[in-house]
C-alpha cells in the first residue's frame, strides 16, 4: 500500500514539534484563555466615549478574534482528534516517541515488536494524519 504523498520536510518537522509540545501547548491555551476571561479592565476614572462599557461582550469578542488563542485551539484541536481515532498499540507509540525520552528508535522497535522503518512508517502516517486535520496536506 502506497500512500498518496509524502510531507514536505518543513511541514513534518513543524508537525513533530508541535506534536511533542502538545502538553505545553494544552496548558498556554488554558493560560491565555484564563487571562482573557479573568483579565480587569483599567478604571482610571477617565471617560472612554459614550458608550458604557460591556466587559463580558469585550471579553467574548477577544476569545473569538485572539490569533493565537485560534492557533492553539486548532494544532490540539487536530491533535487529539486524530490520537483518540488512534488504536491503543499507536497512542502508546505516541506516548513513547514523542512526550518521553525513554526510547530510542531501536527501543521504539523492540517494544512494539516491529522492524526500525516500521518505526518511521507509523509516525510518517500518525504526522500525515495530523497534517491533514490541521488543513495543511
Amino acid at each position: 500500500m502506497t500512500r498518496e504523498r509524502k510531507l514536505d520536510k518543513h511541514v513534518k518537522k513543524y508537525i513533530e514539534r508541535e506534536l511533542r509540545n502538545y502538553h505545553k501547548l494544552e496548558k498556554e491555551y488554558q493560560e491565555l484563555r484564563e487571562e482573557i476571561i479573568f483579565s480587569v479592565p483599567s478604571l482610571d476614572g477617565q471617560p472612554r466615549g459614550k458608550s458604557i462599557s460591556k466587559t463580558t461582550e469585550n471579553k467574548a469578542f477577544s476569545l473569538r478574534t485572539n490569533a493565537r488563542l485560534q492557533q492553539l485551539e486548532k494544532v490540539i484541536a487536530a491533535i487529539s482528534k486524530v490520537i483518540e481515532r488512534l488504536p491503543d498499540e499507536k497512542k502508546e507509540f505516541v506516548r513513547c516517541k514523542y512526550w518521553s525520552d525513554e526510547f530510542t528508535r531501536e527501543g521504539l522497535a523492540v517494544k512494539f515488536h516491529i522492524d526500525v522503518s516500521n518505526v518511521w512508517r507509523w509516525a510518517d502516517v500518525i504526522l500525515e494524519q495530523i497534517a491533514a486535520e490541521m488543513g495543511i496536506k
